[in-house]
């Protein structure tokens, strides 16, 4: 009998550490449990400050690219407008310009000429010009009374 009631308390005594081991370690797991939930609301709400973060400097870059382009046309348009000036200044009235353009630093001039010596004369204001150089005669034909010619001019800087 004492047997058995000493077999009774060490089972008890073994049943009671096993039990409170086992609210002890629950304890320990529900507590790593809430602190990993913590973790990861703070590292979901770091990865929406960093997606807010790179849509601002999207807009950033998207704004630069446009106030970028935006100031190059200003340029253009700007040395568009000196060119034409510049041309206009010492065309002689005897010279119709039929189209003028104007891409990557080459200014290509369509017209109309009574004679080869008002074109000449022409070029040669252009040679003198601040912003235009290099004139060159790349075509130069027959139309009904007239000289057709397309001048090719560089421009300076």
């Amino acid at each position: 009998m004492i047997f058995f009631t000493s077999l009774l308390r060490g089972v008890g005594i073994t049943l009671a550490g096993l039990i409170a081991w086992h609210l002890m370690l629950s304890g320990l797991v529900n507590f790593q449990l809430e602190e990993n939930l913590q973790r990861r609301l703070l590292i979901t709400e770091k990865i929406l400050d960093i997606a807010e973060y790179e849509k601002r400097q999207q807009k950033i870059v998207s704004s630069q690219m446009r106030l970028n382009f935006i100031t190059r046309l200003r340029h253009q348009n700007e040395e568009a407008a000196q060119i034409l000036k510049e041309l206009t200044k010492s065309i002689p009235q005897t010279i119709t310009l039929a189209r003028v353009s104007w891409q990557d630093g080459v200014i290509l001039i369509n017209g109309y000429t009574h004679s080869d010596l008002e074109l000449i004369a022409w070029m040669g204001h252009i040679r003198n010009s601040p912003i235009l150089v290099h004139p060159l005669v790349t075509a130069i034909s027959d139309s009904n009374q007239l000289r057709y010619f397309q001048l090719k001019v560089g421009l300076k800087g």
